[in-house]
């Protein structure tokens, strides 16, 4: 899992707003806390210059939809009609 290896290197944490911090001070560090859609890289969060992962870019996530549902995949099919 990302968030395990992130973890093991030392990284690992997301952003929490100032009054969650305190409140909850290893949160940052918890998966439940993580981004469900986490980016391949890591970069330096400009709030804090601490390295962090941020969530994929929506666009990229758009285009995965996209493109699954060009693919005809017949799990999609199955989605439109019953969800």
């Amino acid at each position: 899992m990302l968030h395990e290896q992130d973890l093991k290197e030392g990284f690992g944490r997301v952003y929490l707003p100032f009054a969650l911090a305190r409140k909850y001070p290893n949160a940052e560090r918890e998966w439940g806390w993580q981004y469900v859609f986490p980016a391949k890289k890591r970069s330096i969060d400009p709030r804090s210059g601490i390295e962090r992962r941020h969530h994929v870019d929506a666009s990229v996530l758009q285009r995965a939809i996209k493109e699954a549902e060009e693919s005809k995949a017949p799990w999609m099919d199955f989605c439109k009609n019953h969800l």
